[in-house]
C-alpha cells in the first residue's frame, strides 16, 4: 500500500524521513501504573510498526473491488455493501431505525453543508476503485461578487445590534456609490474584522453610507483594522414571531428576505443573545421549499430544529433579535463504522489504523496572514484551481458503537488526518489534532520540538502552535493522487503516519473502557467563530461541487 512508485508520494516520503524524528516510545512509560499498557512495536516506519500486531480489517472499496484473499478482506462493491458495516451520520440507530444521538446531518461546526442522511448514489459514488463522498450543489448560489477593505485612517467599520447600527461610509471600506447597485438589502458580508458574519440592512446612495447589523460576528463600532469585507448571496433576516424548536415549518420574517433567497436552499439559526457572538446552529437544517410572494415568510420540507428557540427582540432589549441564515443547499456525504475501535476497550492495547483516500489536485498553498482585500485577491488570483472550503476528515469520536452505552462527556478525539483550504492553510498542509485531555507532542516538522498541552488555556486542548499542529509539505497533499493517512494508538500514545511514515507522537492517556467509531466525512468549510471571515467556504458553485473525498481501503490492526 506503501510503496506505489509515483513521484509525488517518494518525495514525500523522503522528506518526512530526513526529518529528525525523537526515538518513538512506548516502553517504561510512566502512565503504565495508571492502568496503560507499553507496546514496543512504535517505529517510524508503518510497515515495521503494525508487524506484530492482529490484521482485523481489510476494507476495499469500489465496483470492481476484489478481497485480498485475507480472511478479514471484504469487497464493498455496492451501498449496501457500505450499508452492512456503517451508518450515514455519526452516531447510532435504534431498532427503529431512527438515528440517536450523535450530531446528526449538520454538525457542530456550524459547517457549510448538511449531510446526507441516507446512502444515495450522488453523495456516495461507487466508483471502479473507490467510494467517492461528493458534494451536490440544490439550491442557490456560492457567489463571492464583491470585496471592499476597511481603511484604518476612515471613520471605521459599523455592524450594530438591531434597529441600533450606525451607517458605515463607502469610502471607509474601499467602496463607491456605483458598487450600491450590486448590493442587495439582507444579503450577508463576512469579514469587517476577525470573526464571523454582518447583514445589509440598508443602503443610501445619497449619503455614500450603507447599514450592517451583526449576526455572529459580535457587534462592531468604528472599527478601523486592516481587514476585508466580502459580500455574498448568503442572506439573513429576523423571525417575526418566536420559533419553537421542532415544531413549526412555516416562519415569518420582520423584513422581506434577499432575491437570493431559493428553493433547495437550507437554513441555520443565530441566536442574537449574547452580544450577537453565537454561531449558526441547526440540529438537521430543513430546505426552503416555498417562498411567498411577498418574501415575508417561508415554508420548509420538515420542522425547523435549531438547537434552542427563536426570540424576538423584547422592549427595552432583554431579548436580541434572533433570525435565520440562508446557505446554498450544498449536501454531502459521510461514513461512520458500525464496530468499534480503540486501545481502551477491555482486552486491547493498540488500534492501528491505515486508509488509503484521493483527494481534488489543487495548486500549492501554505496558507498565512491574508486579513485584508489586496493580500486576498492576489492570493486567489495565484491558485486557480483551489476548492476554498474544502475539509475532509478521518477521525476517531467516541459515542456509541455496538450499542455500547457508557460515554462521557466531552468525548476524546483523535483526529487520523484534516484538510482545510481556508485563507491561513491550504492543501499542502497535514493536520492532525486530539482533543479533550492534556498531552505531550514530538513532532516531524520543519522546526519540530516538543510542545506540551496546555489543560488550562484552551478550553479543547487542542495543539495551538503551527509547527506542532500543522506540518507545511512542498507539495499538494490535495494531488488527485493516492495517500494514506493513519495512526497507531496505544492507551498512552498516539503516533501519526502519512504515507507510512509517522509524521508526530503524542503522550495521550485515554480513559478505559469507552468505545470510538470510525469516521470519514466530506466537509465544505464552516461559518463557526472566525472561518467565516477567513472565508472557509466555496466561493463560486464550481468549488462547492468539485469537492470530493475517494476512499479506497480501510485497514485496521489490533492487539
Amino acid at each position: 500500500m506503501y510503496k506505489q512508485p509515483d513521484l509525488l508520494r517518494r518525495n514525500v516520503v523522503r522528506y518526512l524521513s530526513s526529518i529528525p524524528l525523537l526515538p518513538l516510545a512506548g516502553v517504561g512509560s510512566a502512565s503504565a501504573a495508571a492502568g496503560t499498557f507499553a507496546f514496543a512495536g512504535l517505529k517510524p516506519d508503518f510497515e515495521t510498526a503494525v508487524t506484530g500486531l492482529t490484521l482485523t480489517e481489510d476494507l476495499r472499496f469500489g465496483s470492481s473491488a476484489m478481497p485480498s484473499g485475507t480472511p478479514v478482506s471484504a469487497a464493498i462493491r455496492t451501498l449496501a455493501d457500505v450499508a452492512a458495516r456503517f451508518n450515514p451520520l455519526e452516531g447510532d440507530f435504534g431498532p427503529d431505525g431512527a438515528h440517536q444521538g450523535g450530531t446528526g446531518p449538520a454538525t457542530i461546526n456550524s459547517e457549510v453543508q448538511r449531510y446526507a442522511t441516507e446512502f444515495n448514489p450522488q453523495n456516495h459514488v461507487l466508483e471502479a476503485d473507490g467510494l467517492r463522498l461528493q458534494a451536490v450543489l440544490s439550491g442557490g448560489h456560492y457567489n463571492t461578487y464583491l470585496r471592499g477593505n476597511v481603511v484604518t485612517t476612515g471613520n471605521g467599520f459599523n455592524a450594530g445590534a438591531e434597529g441600533a447600527s450606525a451607517p458605515t461610509r463607502l469610502a471607509d471600506i474601499g467602496l463607491t456609490v456605483a458598487d450600491l447597485a450590486k448590493i442587495e438589502v439582507g444579503t450577508c458580508i463576512t469579514g469587517g474584522s476577525n470573526s464571523g458574519i454582518a447583514v445589509v440592512v440598508a443602503k443610501d446612495g445619497g449619503a455614500g453610507t450603507i447599514t450592517f447589523e451583526a449576526v455572529s460576528s459580535g457587534i462592531k463600532t468604528a472599527y478601523k483594522g486592516n481587514w476585508h469585507v466580502t459580500f455574498t448571496t448568503f442572506a439573513f433576516a429576523r423571525v417575526a414571531a418566536e420559533v419553537s424548536n421542532g415544531g413549526m415549518t412555516t416562519l415569518k420574517f420582520k423584513t422581506p428576505l434577499a432575491s437570493t433567497v431559493v428553493p433547495g436552499m437550507f437554513a441555520m439559526g443565530v441566536n442574537g443573545d449574547p452580544g450577537y457572538y453565537n454561531d449558526p446552529q441547526a440540529a438537521d437544517r430543513a430546505r426552503v421549499a416555498s417562498v411567498a410572494a411577498d418574501r415575508r415568510s417561508v415554508t420548509f420540507d420538515k420542522p425547523v430544529r435549531f438547537g434552542r428557540p427563536l426570540k424576538v427582540l423584547a422592549p427595552g432589549g432583554g431579548n436580541t433579535g434572533d433570525g435565520v441564515l440562508f446557505v446554498p443547499g450544498l449536501s454531502s456525504g459521510q461514513i461512520w463504522s458500525k464496530r468499534a475501535y480503540g486501545p481502551q476497550r477491555p482486552g486491547f492495547q493498540v488500534q492501528a489504523l491505515a486508509v488509503e483516500i484521493t483527494m481534488p489536485a489543487m495548486p500549492q498553498f501554505t496558507g498565512g496572514g491574508y486579513y485584508a482585500k489586496p493580500a486576498i485577491d492576489k492570493a486567489m488570483a495565484a491558485t486557480p484551481g483551489m476548492l476554498w472550503g474544502y475539509w475532509p476528515a478521518v477521525w476517531f469520536y467516541s459515542f456509541n458503537p455496538d450499542r455500547i452505552r457508557a460515554a462521557p462527556s466531552p468525548s476524546p478525539e483523535v483526529d487520523v488526518f484534516e484538510l482545510f483550504t481556508r485563507l491561513s492553510n491550504g492543501p499542502s498542509t497535514w493536520t492532525g489534532f486530539l482533543h479533550t485531555q492534556p498531552y505531550q507532542r514530538r513532532v516531524a516538522s520543519p522546526r519540530g520540538g516538543l510542545w506540551a498541552g496546555n489543560p488550562s488555556g484552551n478550553s479543547n486542548r487542542g495543539i495551538q502552535t503551527r509547527d506542532a499542529a500543522y506540518l507545511v509539505l512542498p507539495t499538494p497533499l490535495a494531488s488527485g493522487q493516492k495517500r494514506t493517512v493513519g495512526v497507531i494508538w496505544t492507551r498512552d500514545k498516539v503516533v501519526h503516519y502519512l504515507d507510512g511514515v509517522a509524521v508526530s507522537e503524542s503522550d495521550w492517556v485515554t480513559a478505559q473502557g469507552l468505545p470510538h467509531q470510525l469516521g470519514i466525512n466530506l466537509a465544505c468549510g464552516s461559518l463557526s467563530g472566525n472561518n467565516a471571515s477567513g472565508l472557509f467556504f466555496p466561493q463560486n458553485d464550481a468549488q462547492a461541487t468539485g469537492q470530493f473525498l475517494t476512499v479506497h481501503t480501510i485497514k485496521t490492526w489490533e492487539l
